[in-house]
């Protein structure tokens, strides 16, 4: 490990760079996800009524109120916005690297930032790199003794996201010092009062809403096994960047077998791998839970490039570099459904895995493949808009995951129609009995029916005809 210098015009350029990186992608509605659309007209509604209220259980109000002031703004600006604390998130990452001594600072940057992830949810108005660039701001304060403030950005970043909540633990590890025990218990005390005081601020408009309930989340459809698999490996770091990475682990794992060296680091870097170790246990574990989506391993990509830093050669965290740029530009692995699929370029194989028509794109990777979905699910969503507005008889909509971006492309809808997310069977016996017209969106009978567990959606709805 050689010693780390810090080069102030490469600090800039790359920062610069990365921050250019995202503009060509911001332009695509608010994202991939139906909770990106949801913000938005979660925004709209407390602008118009000056009521807060939550996107989704258990709020994000940080994001939620200053979306509010944003309403009346395009999607780029949103996202324009996440571009800019991705950029934060990389700067201060590469600054914590500099101030632990780790000198693979600049490459372990750009792999940061390259991450397909990474990259993808820079580009969207959701906001794991908004919490991402808080978190790591307070991780950067402590490593300058300043608990107080770690606390207070660490209640900010729960405010984005309340599972930032959980860096405490490994920051209050990173405060023990058995030397001074009297120090660290007051070191720990003094962050972990000041970032739950600051949390209680945050979300006192989450509270005042709707009391203790707001402290809720439940995911109505299971993940599948085989899909939090892909998450967690391909989805998060591109197809190239996961079989990179793994072989790696594997290089470094031979290389200490050879030279009979054990997976121990030299005394300086033993407390930065414990931490990082501890930070990927929590947020793996989290992941496990409750395995939706592959950004839920955001938390955990900073301290893998940490802990390969302390414990690798610096030329793997250099090659490594490069091979993010890459995963996230060629090679992914996509879902082949009506629109909601990404475009496949001319070099792509459609094949099945699992019983799921998938699309194996050589060209594209993961950043131009969530492009391409993002456009197309917007020119679908706008279809279904219009064909909702085409209804006349009183009318109920099974919308599910396209709910928000339907509403949105919507705007008001006609007095007959109702828009529900998934209903059960009485509730759809009972409005077939009060003469109404029942139907789903594309593929919505079929995740109507894995929510209640039963095969019922069918019987009682028909697919929305769509021109």
């Amino acid at each position: 490990m050689g010693q780390a210098t810090f080069n102030r015009n490469g600090f800039l350029i790359i920062l610069i760079v990365i921050f250019i990186s995202r503009l060509p992608f911001v332009n695509a509605g608010f994202g991939g996800e139906e909770d990106a659309w949801g913000l938005a007209l979660t925004a709209q509604r407390i602008a118009t009524t000056g009521q807060y209220e939550v996107s989704r259980l258990p709020g994000h109000p940080v994001q939620e109120l200053i979306y509010s002031a944003l309403s009346n703004q395009p999607p780029v600006v949103h996202n324009t916005i996440t571009a800019l604390f991705s950029t934060i998130a990389t700067g201060l990452f590469m600054l914590i690297l500099l101030r632990l001594g780790i000198s693979v600072w600049l490459p372990a940057g750009l792999a940061f930032a390259f991450t397909p992830v990474i990259y993808i949810n820079s580009t969207n108005a959701m906001d794991y790199m908004w919490t991402q660039a808080v978190v790591l701001a307070g991780f950067y304060l402590l490593l300058y003794s300043r608990p107080g403030w770690c606390g207070v950005m660490t209640g900010i970043a729960a405010g984005c996201r309340i599972t930032a909540l959980a860096m405490l633990v490994p920051f209050a590890f990173w405060l023990l010092n058995p030397e001074n025990k009297k120090k660290s218990v007051a070191d720990i005390s003094l962050m972990i009062v000041t970032a739950f005081v600051v949390s209680l601020l945050v979300y006192y408009p989450v509270y005042s809403t709707y009391g203790f309930a707001f402290f809720d989340y439940t995911a109505r459809i299971p993940a599948p096994f085989d899909k939090a698999i892909y998450r967690a490996t391909a989805g998060t770091w591109g197809v190239i960047g996961f079989l990179d990475l793994a072989a790696l682990i594997a290089a470094g794992a031979y290389i200490r077998f050879r030279t009979k060296a054990n997976f121990s680091v030299i005394l300086k870097f033993k407390k930065i791998a414990g931490f990082s170790v501890l930070v990927i246990a929590i947020y793996t574990l989290s992941f496990t839970l409750l395995p939706h989506k592959a950004a839920f391993f955001i938390p955990v990509i900073p301290f893998v490039f940490i802990l390969i830093g302390v414990m690798l050669p610096s030329r793997f965290i250099t090659a490594f570099s490069f091979s993010m740029i890459l995963s996230s530009f060629f090679v992914s692995i996509n879902l082949d459904r009506p629109d909601r699929s990404a475009t496949p370029s001319d070099w792509s194989l459609k094949t099945e895995f699992l019983g799921r028509p998938v699309v194996i794109d050589f060209l594209h990777g993961p950043v131009i493949a969530e492009h391409t979905k993002r456009l197309n699910k917007i020119e679908a969503s706008k279809k279904m808009a219009a064909a909702v507005h085409h209804l006349k008889k009183p009318s109920v909509i099974i919308a599910g995951f396209w709910m928000n971006d339907v509403l949105y492309q919507s705007g008001r809808l006609p007095e007959q129609i109702q828009m529900v997310y998934y209903e059960s069977e009485d509730s759809l016996q009972s409005w077939k009995h009060q003469g109404k017209e029942i139907y789903f969106l594309p593929e919505q009978d079929e995740f109507n029916d894995k929510c209640f567990k039963s095969v019922f959606t069918g019987k009682y709805a028909e697919p929305l005809p769509i021109r």
